[in-house]
């Protein structure tokens, strides 16, 4: 079972003249491999290349790379950290948009590592702070 609900909604925008051009594209794929850089720098990083208002239609590219098994191991960690801290929300977590994915990638991975990890991102907030911020 895939997340079809947030695959759908990213479809839709992708689709459409907002779809990610290859330079964006090459850029977002250049900040997710960085396996040197700590995981707050590699955020920093993102937000110094998109601006927020396309917060969105980035995590949606991120989802679908993610749910198609497009990244390496080092870009989806990355990835995971993006999708929760892209679309922050003042109400909690359950509000941003694609809290609902990484917690289903969680339930559906076959790799207990990466359950483990996205499990930690969402359950844990003041150790996901120090993490991304």
């Amino acid at each position: 079972y895939r997340p079809t609900h947030y695959i759908h909604r990213c479809q839709h925008i992708t689709s459409t003249a907002t779809m990610m051009e290859s330079k964006e594209l090459d850029k977002l794929l250049s900040i997710l491999s960085n396996e040197e850089e700590p995981l707050s720098e590699m955020r920093q990083k993102f937000c110094q290349n998109f601006q927020p208002n396309d917060s969105f239609r980035i995590g949606c590219a991120l989802a679908m790379l993610l749910s198609d098994n497009l990244l390496t191991n080092i870009q989806r960690i990355s990835a995971f950290v993006l999708l929760l801290k892209l679309c922050p929300s003042p109400t909690g977590s359950s509000s941003n948009p694609f809290f609902n994915f990484l917690l289903q990638t969680a339930e559906e991975t076959d790799e207990a590592s990466e359950r483990r990890f996205i499990l930690h991102l969402l359950t844990s907030t003041p150790i996901a702070k120090e993490l991304t911020d």
